[in-house]
Parts: structure tokens; C-alpha cells; sequence
């Protein structure tokens, strides 16, 4: 190898969940995937603390005090580093991107804000649970979804599609169709957005939230996630077709992207593909028979499973210019079907003048001496926490047939010395259960457990990490056990020396 050769490609894949992945390997569905376990192999990867994105991110990318910044790491070791849609992380000398602004995609599909635009008299379709959704009614022919965005609207020739003109754009939409992204100017810089054509007549249009993006030579792209889409899918303003459209589109961008970005040769490609995540929390029910949305009349290739395939392609055209490969991610997928409520579980129990929990899943003492409302004694604050830890190990499912609570664990150290934010203990759930979000409505104040309204299907966040390993292929061959997803850099500096000398940086 000649120190102008590409070296390895590093592409990390959030959601990709070891489970659906060493099953889809063994069935043959994903034959580059095979090809790099083939050479080296799959690992399970777990985070060492709680399954949330924000967490795990930093704990690899840089965002973070305690961090091990995996881009830093590279860049100070000399490697020619291209990135692309990285998650949100501390820049690095050495560390450049092929788009500008350098794109910062969120690893979960928020519950942003959408606007469906009507004609005047009609409703909105599906029916709204997540309280995030809003419409604007046409003005004659005009609506204006967003401030400072308008969309015009004229009937097709055929009756089957609508004439649009959105953010100065003319595009031709089919009904039940998507339009393609269209970027344009605002005071924030670039935007991108589209829209689905739910209805020709009466008129009934879905407008994505104008969003960061960036008109690459592939075309707009955007660079934030796809904001509203979950809340209104959520709410069935979107079917699962429609999402699934969506889903594949952004995926096939991105492969472009990153295939385009490998063209320019650099020693090392560090990419994310911000696709699989999104399918499978939109989407899981189509792989889970006890999900309250599954529907056996339906037998479409799974979301979930497109999405893999899309990850397989990338890394069939990246294996013909990198020798060397590693794909990872710290964490899978589990459904969703019930929320708990831990303060309402508390006062049910009599428990909530002694403790409360802040964010859904961290329980808080009152602690005197500690808080302002503190009462429970330190003396008495390790037995209380045991008390409670073990009478939540015995939460029964809402049908009897499980439990709710993995584990509860509890922080060591003086628990008086604890920060404001810092809880006293935490709790991991089961599959199936995560804590109540405010976008979880309605469910009435008392109820411990209720079934999620929402048609998000399947999550990872507040889940004890066991139950949703991520997976970390290899092209060499890998030490046996799990995968600590703290030690993710280390493992890439193994795999970067195996693979020779640091090749001179482009300049």
C-alpha cells in the first residue's frame, strides 16, 4: 500500500441493531455485510451508561468533558479525515467535510412542530395525539404552512396531481406523493423542505419544517433530520407508504453523498448514516406482531429492513476503495407499547413527599439538608432507595404477563454531596415500556402505565442497555465479547494500524 492509498472506512449507523442484523446475515439478505464479517466479524456494542443519544454520542464524537473525541483522534494522528453527517461533535484540525456548512444530523427524528395546509372546510387527517401539529387554511390559492414560507396551489391537468409553488419553486406533485426537496434563502442561511400531496379535493398538503440543508451537487439536502415527520406520522397525518417514501429518499441521498465523498480518496472516511434510526422508530411495527399497529393484510418489504439493505449497498461501493472497514453503533431497537409514569407510580405508592423523579427515569430523593423541600433523613436515604428499587422490580405489565422495571441502579458516593441535575438513582425499563414524554398524551395524571396513542413503534432510549445491543463489524478479526462503546476509538486505532502507515494528509 502506498502512503496515497485510502486506508479504512469508518461509518457509524445508529439504531443498527445487532439482533435484526446477525439474523438478516444469516438469511442472506445482506451480502456486502457478510463479506466484511466474512473477513473479520460482529460484536455486540453496549453504552456503559443509559441508551439515550445525546449520551452516547458525546461519549465517542467529542461533545462532552470525558470524552475520548474520536474525529480529534484521528485528525492529531495525521490520518487525511473526511467526514460526513457526523452527529453533532467538537471540531478537529485535520478533520474536514465535503459540505458547508458541515452537517450536524440529529440521531432521533425529534417531535418538532408541522403544518398541514387545507382548503377551506376541510380537516386534518388522523387523528392528533402529540400536540405538536397545526394547520393553515388556504387564502384563494395561497397558504403560508411557516412564517415567511408560502405555498400556491393549482389543480393538475389529470385530477391527480396539484401544481405547487412552494418557497418560489414550481413543482408537479401526485396525490399520496412526495415533492422533491427544495432549498432556499433565509435569514438562518440555507433551508430545505418539501411536501406531501395528501389530498387533490378537497386540498390537503403536508409541509416538512423548513430545516438547516445545503444544495450539494445531488441536490438539496437536509442536514437536521427530517423534523415533524414523526409527530405527524405519529398522528397518522402520514401512512406508513408515505413514510417509508420519505425514509428511502433520504437514504439513497445520503448514500450518494457519502459514495461521492470515498471518490476523493481521502486515508480515512468517517460517515454516518443518519437512515436506519428513523425507520425503525417510525416503522418497527412492521416486524413486531403484538404491536398494536402491525397489520398482517399488509406484506410490503419491511422499512426497517430497506433501510439495512441501504447500509449494505454503501458498504458494498466503499469496499471497492477501502481495504479495511468498520461499522458500528451503540445501540438497537426495541418496540414501544407502553409509557410509565414514575411520579404517578410514586404517589400511588405514598412515596412522592419522600422522592420524585425529574426526567421520567432518574428518581430524586427529598433529602434534608439537600433539597429545599428535603425530609427524608440521610441516615435513612440508602434503605428508602432500596425500598423503593425493589417495589419497582415488581411492576407488572399492563396485561400481567411481564414486568416493567429491568433494574434499578443506584448511584454510589455521598448522596448528599449529588448535583441539582444528578438523580440518586436510576431506573432501566423492559422491552416495550420507556418513561412519559409530554408528546405521550393524553393519559390522565394517575395512570402509572398507558398504552402509547402514538405510532411511534419502536425506541431505545431509557431502556436497560442489554436489551438493545448495536453492532460493530469488523473487516479484521475481532477480539471475543461485547463491544464497550467507550472504547470505540481505541478499537478504530487497532484497526487503523493494522491496516499500515498514516498515508500523507491532502492539502
Amino acid at each position: 500500500m502506498s502512503a496515497a492509498d485510502p486506508q479504512a472506512a469508518i461509518v457509524l449507523a445508529p439504531g443498527l441493531d445487532h439482533h435484526l442484523l446477525r439474523g438478516w446475515l444469516r438469511a442472506g439478505l445482506l451480502p456486502h455485510l457478510a463479506q466484511v464479517t466474512a473477513r473479520g466479524g460482529l460484536r455486540p456494542a453496549y453504552p456503559a451508561g443509559p441508551t439515550d443519544p445525546a449520551a452516547m454520542w458525546q461519549t465517542v464524537l467529542g461533545d462532552s468533558p470525558d470524552s475520548d473525541a474520536l474525529p480529534a483522534r484521528l485528525g492529531e494522528a495525521g490520518h487525511d479525515v473526511l467526514s460526513v453527517f457526523l452527529p453533532r461533535h467538537r471540531a478537529a484540525n485535520g478533520v474536514r467535510s465535503p459540505l458547508a456548512p458541515p452537517p450536524v444530523p440529529r440521531d432521533c427524528t425529534p417531535m418538532d412542530p408541522y403544518t398541514v395546509v387545507l382548503e377551506e372546510g376541510a380537516t386534518q387527517p388522523g387523528k392528533p395525539v402529540t400536540g405538536v401539529g397545526g394547520t393553515a387554511t388556504l387564502q384563494g390559492n395561497t397558504g403560508e404552512p411557516y412564517p415567511g414560507l408560502t405555498l400556491e396551489v393549482a389543480p393538475g391537468d389529470d385530477g391527480r396531481h396539484m401544481r405547487l409553488r412552494l418557497a418560489g419553486h414550481e413543482i408537479l406533485v401526485p396525490e399520496r406523493g412526495w415533492s422533491p426537496w427544495v432549498a432556499f434563502d433565509s435569514p438562518r442561511g440555507t433551508e430545505v423542505t418539501r411536501c406531501a400531496v395528501l389530498s387533490t379535493s378537497p386540498v390537503v398538503v403536508y409541509v416538512v419544517p423548513p430545516q438547516d440543508g445545503t444544495d450539494s451537487t445531488a441536490g438539496p439536502v437536509p442536514l437536521t433530520g427530517t423534523p415533524g415527520s414523526l409527530a405527524a406520522h405519529s398522528d397518522g397525518v402520514l401512512d406508513d407508504a408515505l413514510v417509508s417514501e420519505l425514509l428511502a429518499d433520504c437514504g439513497s441521498r445520503v448514500n450518494e453523498i457519502i459514495t461521492a465523498a470515498a471518490d476523493e480518496r481521502p486515508s480515512v472516511l468517517l460517515a454516518c448514516v443518519p437512515y436506519i434510526e428513523p425507520a425503525q422508530h417510525h416503522l418497527w411495527h412492521q416486524l413486531d406482531f403484538t404491536s398494536h399497529w402491525f397489520d398482517s393484510r399488509e406484506h410490503p418489504q419491511p422499512a426497517v429492513l430497506t433501510a439495512y439493505r441501504r447500509l449494505d449497498e454503501l458498504v458494498g461501493a466503499l469496499s471497492a476503495t477501502y481495504p479495511e472497514l468498520l461499522i458500528a453503533s451503540p445501540h438497537g431497537c426495541q418496540s414501544l407499547r407502553a409509557t410509565v409514569d414514575l411520579n404517578a407510580w410514586l404517589r400511588a405508592n405514598h412515596l412522592h413527599g419522600q422522592a420524585h423523579s425529574p426526567d421520567g427515569r432518574g428518581l430524586r430523593l427529598r433529602l434534608r439538608g439537600r433539597d429545599e423541600d428535603g425530609e427524608v433523613p440521610a441516615a435513612a436515604a440508602r434503605a428508602l432507595l432500596d425500598e423503593i428499587a425493589g417495589r419497582l422490580r415488581n411492576l407488572a405489565e399492563i396485561d400481567g404477563s411481564g414486568l416493567v422495571v429491568s433494574r434499578v441502579e443506584i448511584a454510589d458516593g455521598d448522596l448528599a454531596l449529588r448535583a441539582p441535575d444528578e438523580p440518586d438513582a436510576l431506573v432501566h425499563f423492559t422491552p416495550g415500556h420507556r418513561a412519559r414524554r409530554e408528546t405521550d398524551r393524553p393519559a390522565a395524571r394517575d395512570v402509572v402505565l398507558a398504552r402509547s396513542q402514538l405510532r411511534i413503534s419502536g425506541h431505545h432510549c431509557d431502556l436497560d442497555p442489554f436489551f438493545v445491543p448495536g453492532g460493530v463489524l469488523t473487516t479484521r478479526p475481532p477480539a471475543p465479547g461485547p463491544v464497550a462503546w467507550r472504547g470505540l476509538a481505541a478499537l478504530v486505532d487497532e484497526h487503523l494500524a493494522a491496516a499500515g502507515p498514516v498515508p500523507a494528509r491532502h492539502h
